[in-house]
C-alpha cells in the first residue's frame, strides 16, 4: 500500500492483512498532511476488493471518532479545495463508486459544508445513504421563501409513494425545524400506522399460506414423512414470497 504501512505489518504479529487494519493504521496517521490523499487512494483502490467492506466500515469509524475528538472537523488535510478538486475528477471521469466509498465522500463532503456538491451528487440516486445527506443538504440551503419541508419535497428524491425509514426522518425533521410539531407527529404516527397494517398483512398471509400447506387433503393427520415434505415445500414458499413482498 505505502512503505509506512508495510513496514507496520512486516513489524506485526499478524501476518495477514485485511482492510481493517489497513483502515486503523490511516486512522493512526491522521493528523499527517498526507492522510486525506492517503484515504482516497487507498479507498479507490479497494473499493471493488475483498477487502473494501472492512475497510470502509473501519475507515467511516476512524474519521468519526476523530472529528468526536477535535470538534467535529475533518482532519487539516482534508481541505475545501482538495475535497471540491477530487469531487470534480471523479464527476468528469465518470468514476463508479461503491456505497462505502460514496458514503466516505459524502462524510467528508457534509463536514466541510460543500452542499452544492452534495446536491449535485445525490439528486438522481435512490439509496438511502444518498438521500439522507441530499436531506441534510437541502435543509442546511434552504431556499429563500420556503419552508424546511418545502425545500425537501421539492427534490424528486422525496416524492416516492412508498417511503423508506430515511424520507419518513428527514420529512419529520424538516417539519421540526418548521416549528410544526403537530403535523411531524401526525406523519409519523399515521406513516408507522401504515407500517404496523403492512406488517400484519404480511403476517397473515404467511400464516393463511402455511396452514393451507400443511393441512392433509383427506383431513386426516399426517404422517411423519408427509408432515416433513409439506413442511420442506412451505418453507421454499414462504422464502420466495418474503422475498418478494419485502423488496425494495
Amino acid at each position: 500500500m505505502d512503505r509506512d504501512f508495510v513496514r507496520a505489518a512486516q513489524a506485526s504479529k499478524f501476518n495477514r492483512i485485511n482492510g481493517s487494519s489497513v483502515a486503523k493504521h490511516i486512522g493512526n496517521q491522521m493528523a499527517r498532511s498526507s492522510s486525506f490523499d492517503r484515504t482516497f487512494r487507498t479507498a479507490l483502490r479497494l473499493q471493488n476488493t475483498a477487502m473494501a467492506d472492512s475497510f470502509f466500515d473501519t475507515m467511516m469509524q476512524e474519521l468519526s471518532k476523530y472529528t468526536l475528538s477535535n470538534s467535529n472537523q475533518l482532519p487539516r488535510s482534508f481541505s475545501t479545495q482538495k475535497l471540491g478538486e477530487l469531487y470534480l475528477r471523479l464527476k468528469v471521469s465518470g468514476t463508479q463508486m461503491s456505497p462505502g466509498l460514496t458514503e466516505l465522500l459524502l462524510f467528508a463532503l457534509n463536514k466541510k459544508g460543500m452542499h452544492k456538491e452534495i446536491i449535485d451528487l445525490c439528486s438522481d440516486k435512490s439509496s438511502d445513504i444518498h438521500k439522507y445527506y441530499l436531506a441534510e443538504s437541502l435543509l442546511q440551503g434552504k431556499v429563500k421563501g420556503k419552508s424546511y419541508y418545502e425545500a425537501l419535497t421539492s427534490s424528486s428524491a422525496f416524492a416516492d409513494d412508498q417511503e423508506s425509514a430515511c424520507q419518513l426522518t428527514q420529512k419529520t425533521k424538516a417539519l421540526l425545524l418548521d416549528g410544526s410539531d403537530q403535523r411531524a407527529m401526525e406523519l409519523m404516527r399515521r406513516e408507522l400506522a401504515k407500517r404496523e397494517e403492512t406488517a400484519k398483512s404480511r403476517k397473515e398471509l404467511l400464516i393463511a399460506l402455511y396452514d393451507d400447506m400443511m393441512e392433509a387433503e383427506t383431513g386426516q393427520k399426517l404422517t411423519f414423512q408427509e408432515f416433513k415434505e409439506k413442511r420442506q415445500k412451505s418453507a421454499l414458499a414462504s422464502k420466495r414470497l418474503v422475498q418478494q413482498l419485502f423488496a425494495v
